[in-house]
């Protein structure tokens, strides 16, 4: 993005959210995370399958890192939840942290 503000000067915020959103499930696909969903009532990471979950030392790393606000639901449609923050853009900042954490560890570690 800092070359398109060089060309073109600062970017609309559509542009930078859409930018960020591609990053986001870039890396979460990384993951093997197949939904995010971030709202003010509620954040969640969704999984195909719970061994996506437990499988990765990466993603085991970031829940007990982040155990306080987030949890393993190993139901039929695995997740890991967390504790809204009410409004959307914290749940937004939490969730992107979780997963640049997970990808860093997933990184070093070849997960």
């Amino acid at each position: 993005t800092n070359e398109f503000v060089t060309r073109l000067g600062k970017l609309p915020k559509e542009v930078e959210n859409l930018i960020d959103i591609a990053y986001i499930k870039n890396l979460a696909s990384n993951l093997k995370i197949t939904e995010v969903l971030c709202t003010n009532n509620q954040a969640y990471l969704q999984f195909e399958k719970r061994e996506d979950i437990m499988n990765s030392e990466a993603l085991g790393d970031a829940i007990y890192k982040f155990n306080k606000i987030c949890s393993l639901d190993l139901s039929e449609n695995p997740k890991i939840k967390f504790i809204s923050l009410g409004i959307s853009s914290s749940n937004y900042t939490t969730i992107r942290q979780f997963i640049e954490y997970a990808n860093s560890i997933k990184n070093t570690k070849k997960d």
